[in-house]
């Protein structure tokens, strides 16, 4: 456990009003300004991790912590309802923090952990908690993990012209669009989209701390 953590979820005691939680690949927190945490087994294998990390500070200042459940190769399922079961219990702990999980991860909606992660992310939206996640970049109009779960924003990816871009997925679940590009950076898709909005809501946290996810919407 980390050293002031808090006792059932294992996350540090946070220093800003509103925080990051960023799921995903791991982040390099030397390449990236402000608060940064990451969890103890991150070694941040792959650099997607730290690029959505890098576009929601570009937005928010609030203190970003990284809960790594996968590398290049993909995700763990496992993993994935581990982070979402530990930013359930933060939550609990710090009832007066915000919290913006960033969520990154598109996959094949039926796992063997659907309706436990369905629960969660439920649970996390009720408690106040907003879940951002990607549509996904395989140009189909099929819900994935976790854009058909209840509670989630899920963000779809546009060009520089705001026009769909030919990766993103699309359909009546997907809530808005935003970005999928960032300039001088070579990866492209709906994480990075996500980044944005997650980003842009948790500084509007930070401002407005009775915000809720409708008006920030």
């Amino acid at each position: 456990m980390t050293k002031d953590a808090s006792p059932k979820s294992g996350l540090p005691v946070p220093q800003t009003s509103t925080i990051g939680i960023i799921i995903n690949s791991g982040v390099d927190p030397k390449a990236v300004e402000g608060k940064v945490w990451v969890d103890e087994k991150s070694d941040f294998g792959s650099i997607h991790g730290t690029i959505v990390a890098r576009v929601f500070r570009s937005l928010s200042q609030a203190q970003i912590y990284s809960l790594k459940v996968g590398d290049d190769r993909g995700a763990d399922p496992d993993k994935i309802s581990v982070a979402l079961a530990k930013v359930l219990a933060f939550m609990k702990e710090n009832p007066n923090t915000k919290i913006v999980v960033n969520l990154s991860i598109a996959g094949p909606l039926l796992n063997e952990n659907m309706v436990v992660d369905a629960i969660l992310i439920k649970a996390i939206s009720e408690n106040g908690g907003v879940v951002v996640v990607g549509a996904g970049n395989e140009n189909n109009p099929f819900p994935n993990f976790a854009s058909a779960y209840p509670g989630t924003i899920s963000v779809a990816a546009v060009d520089k012209r705001g026009r769909k871009t030919s990766y993103s997925n699309y359909g009546p679940h997907i809530a808005l669009a935003a970005p999928g590009w960032i300039e001088k950076v070579r990866e492209e898709g709906t994480s990075l989209a996500v980044s944005r909005v997650s980003g842009l809501i948790a500084e509007m946290l930070q401002v407005n701390p009775e915000l809720t996810t409708k008006e920030a919407l």
